[in-house]
């Protein structure tokens, strides 16, 4: 990040209080919150253009954007199986002395932490849904046919067939939430 310029620190200095108030709107701890919300704030400061609303808004879409990140974190680090961990260990012990340095230097055009979060999601969701309820998601992901075409497909109305579409998209954000119970 780069530094503020003089009115962005006069700024960020007259409205600091919008970190405190986030914090405290949100219940947060401030102690475990303030650091990564003070970087989203500077953040924001240095980013923020008045031309385009009002700078209060701007910062708590901001420091919401942050506090969603620092949760998605937190629930993929409970959700990862220590058997996957384990094998990694393995994977990069044995790996180590094989592979030239170019290629253990990280594509930084790759996300791999979201690339391994995206697939364990799809994994529970797998594990989770009938191949039915699977079939009805990937229609409602692919939508190369309409409601009333996938209905007729699956021998129902389109009234029934959409009550099963918002079911089965209920259940994958259950899922994906971890507040389903598993079969």
């Amino acid at each position: 990040m780069k530094a503020l310029n003089d009115g962005q620190r006069i700024l960020a200095e007259q409205n600091h209080n919008l970190i405190y108030t986030f914090l405290n709107q949100n219940h947060l701890n401030q102690d475990e919150y303030y650091g990564d919300m003070a970087e989203a704030y500077c953040i924001a400061i240095a980013s923020y253009d008045e031309r385009k609303g009002k700078l209060s808004s701007y910062i708590f879409v901001s420091l919401g954007n942050r506090l969603k990140n620092i949760y998605r974190g937190k629930r993929f680090d409970k959700v990862i199986p220590e058997e996957l961990l384990d094998s990694l260990e393995q994977l990069s012990s044995a790996a180590e002395n094989a592979l030239p340095i170019y290629e253990l230097v990280p594509d930084r055009r790759v996300n791999v932490e979201n690339e391994v979060f995206t697939r364990l999601a799809w994994e529970q969701i797998r594990r989770e849904l009938s191949k039915e309820e699977m079939d009805v998601l990937l229609n409602v992901i692919n939508r190369e046919h309409t409601q009333r075409e996938l209905a007729s497909m699956y021998n129902m109305s389109q009234t029934s067939y959409v009550r099963r579409e918002a079911a089965v998209k209920e259940k994958a954000l259950h899922i994906l939430l971890g507040t389903h119970k598993s079969r």
